[in-house]
């Protein structure tokens, strides 16, 4: 097993139910405490490459980036940080790749919860949106202390080889999570400079709508009404 394996993995059957506490706790509501994990992007800006190749990089935004999908657990941890070269890398590609990780990894059936898009149907889907979000702000916070703690990487553009890209993204992530084991928690800067991947809903099977909905109907309701085998 090497350092990054040993450093970045999903979260181990007997850690789920940690894990989901720390969902629930983030999101103030215990309907979230089958959570398993948050995820988001962001783009690594890097230097403008000559030649042709160089539009291979350029992001929606109109600069050169390599971008980065992160999932991490409710504590912060990176599980697994997932890199590709163009916006449309992330879905639906990506999310397939990083669904088919997890059902190899966990033996309960995961799914991705979106929020729900506007405009909201009822007050219902709006309460849903609101724990939604407080419980995903763990992976804004994620990527906000990685980026804190590297700024000579994540606050300019980086003078390497795309290729190698991945491989620092990863050894930084390794690092944050070894850092966070032992209680060395950096606090994020609020002028974190890099651009925001559009939060857009990730491929999601007719399953994880289903419980999004039903997660939403309970998020008022007693502990015991909640499933207790999905895991989100």
């Amino acid at each position: 097993m090497d350092m990054r394996t040993h450093c970045i993995h999903f979260p181990k059957p007997n850690e789920l139910d940690a894990v989901g506490k720390g969902f629930g706790a983030l999101a103030q509501n215990e309907a979230f405490r089958k959570c398993v994990g948050a995820i988001d992007g962001c783009h690594i800006r890097i230097k403008a490459l000559a030649g042709p190749a160089s539009s291979d990089y350029v992001n929606r935004k109109l600069f050169c980036s390599i971008q980065l999908q992160g999932v991490c657990d409710s504590g912060g941890k990176f599980w697994t940080p997932l890199v590709a070269t163009q916006d449309q890398c992330m879905t639906p590609e990506c999310s397939t790749v990083l669904y088919s990780q997890i059902t190899c990894t966990l033996p309960q059936p995961i799914s991705i919860l979106t929020p729900y898009r506007e405009p909201l149907q009822c007050r219902v889907q709006e309460h849903y949106n609101v724990h939604h979000v407080k419980a995903c702000s763990i992976i804004e916070r994620a990527f906000g202390m990685i980026e804190t703690r590297w700024r000579s990487i994540f606050f300019k553009a980086l003078e390497v080889d795309p290729t190698f890209v991945p491989a620092i993204i990863t050894c930084c992530a390794a690092l944050h999570n070894i850092c966070l084991g032992v209680g060395d928690i950096e606090e994020p800067v609020q002028e974190a400079l890099r651009d925001n991947v559009d939060q857009a809903p990730l491929a999601v099977e007719v399953s994880g709508a289903a419980i999004r909905n039903r997660l939403a109907g309970r998020i008022s309701a007693p502990i015991h009404q909640l499933l207790d085998h999905d895991y989100l």
